[in-house]
């Protein structure tokens, strides 16, 4: 599965739990809770050698280049 696929996937399934059951969640068992399962979620859809911060850092410089050809 390409990873642009991959991530959109894994913020949709992300934000799917976050939406559901949030309040629930943060009634139960906190904000802190809640955070590490929405954690566990991501870790059991990117792969240990990607790095989801460097991608984003990559991907937002690549778009500042093509801004500043544009310009």
């Amino acid at each position: 599965m390409p990873k642009r696929q991959q991530k959109s996937e894994v913020t949709s399934a992300a934000q799917r739990i976050v939406r559901s059951d949030a309040a629930v969640r943060l009634a139960a068992g906190g904000q802190e809770a809640a955070i590490r399962r929405v954690q566990r979620l991501v870790a059991q859809h990117v792969p240990a050698d990607v790095s989801l911060v460097d991608e984003l850092l990559a991907e937002r410089r690549r778009e500042a280049a093509r801004e500043a050809d544009e310009t």
